[in-house]
């Protein structure tokens, strides 16, 4: 019900043409630590974002503020959960008019359900996949990082992943994290 309420309550923010609109979606769990956040941002030229440990990465890195900032904690992660937390928010949020969307689980689930769930996030021009080391959702994306001549993919179950997944999709942001000699090394592209 609260992220119900709070789509209602941001309506207006969402609407094409708002006064100070809302144009960005970040989702994310934690490695670490059994919380769920999600963010809603405005543009705001000039801002720089400082997480509380580190400067925030990604899209929303800078000339984004804050609009909305839930963190659900003590929040059991799995990929069930995370992504039934996904559907969650995009059923009571619209959306349509956001043009970067972060997303980041290390969780892995399937394919197919990733495909699912984001199958109504229509009108991205910019993804961002932040620390991902999910191979699943990479596999949901795959009808539009295949190159022409090769036959679609297929899930993990063996079904065909059919829909082209944010088909407004000009930038995709990749960033990964390995474990290396006991470090965390970021690579990003």
């Amino acid at each position: 019900e609260l992220l119900r309420a709070l789509g209602r309550h941001f309506t207006p923010a969402l609407a094409p043409g708002a006064e100070r609109p809302i144009c960005g979606v970040s989702i994310f769990d934690f490695p670490d630590e059994e919380s769920l956040r999600f963010c809603l941002f405005t543009p705001d030229d000039g801002q720089v974002n400082v997480g509380q440990d580190a400067v925030w990465t990604g899209p929303f890195a800078r000339d984004y503020s804050f609009r909305l900032d839930v963190q659900f904690c003590r929040w059991p992660t799995s990929a069930t959960l995370f992504v039934d937390t996904l559907e969650c928010v995009l059923s009571s949020f619209d959306f349509r008019a956001v043009e970067t969307f972060e997303l980041m689980s290390t969780k892995p689930g399937s394919s197919a359900r990733w495909q699912s769930a984001l199958a109504t996030v229509q009108s991205p021009t910019v993804v961002s996949l932040d620390g991902m080391p999910n191979a699943q959702l990479l596999d949901a994306l795959s009808p539009q990082i295949r190159p022409p001549n090769r036959p679609p993919k297929r899930g993990e179950d063996g079904a065909r992943i059919p829909k082209m997944l944010f088909p407004q999709l000009d930038t995709l942001y990749l960033s990964a994290s390995a474990q290396t000699d006991g470090w965390l090394t970021s690579i990003s592209s």
